[in-house]
C-alpha cells in the first residue's frame, strides 16, 4: 500500500510569512531597545531553510535587517539591525 504526501503550498507560503513577520517583530522590538544584533532560532519543519528566511527578511525591510557574514551557527541565525 502506497502513502502519498502531499503540500498544502498556500499553507506553507503562509508559514514562511508568518515565520518572516515574527523576525521583524523581534527587531523592531530590539532596535527600540538599542540593540544592534538579535539571534533568532533556526525555522524548523516549515519548509523554510535559514538562508532562504535571511532573505524574505531582508527583502521585506529593505535590508535594514540583515544577516551578515557567517550569521548562521548551530541553531540559530545572527540578524544584525542598520539604523
Amino acid at each position: 500500500m502506497k502513502q502519498e504526501i502531499r503540500v498544502n503550498k498556500q499553507a506553507q507560503k503562509m508559514l514562511h510569512e508568518e515565520e518572516v513577520q515574527k523576525v521583524i517583530r523581534e527587531a523592531i522590538t530590539f532596535a527600540n531597545a538599542g540593540h544592534h544584533f538579535f539571534y533568532h532560532t533556526k525555522p524548523i519543519g516549515i519548509g523554510l531553510s535559514s538562508r532562504d528566511l535571511i532573505e524574505m527578511v531582508e527583502k521585506e525591510t529593505n535590508e535594514t535587517v540583515y544577516g551578515g557574514y557567517k550569521c548562521v551557527s548551530g541553531n540559530e541565525i545572527k540578524f544584525s539591525i542598520r539604523y
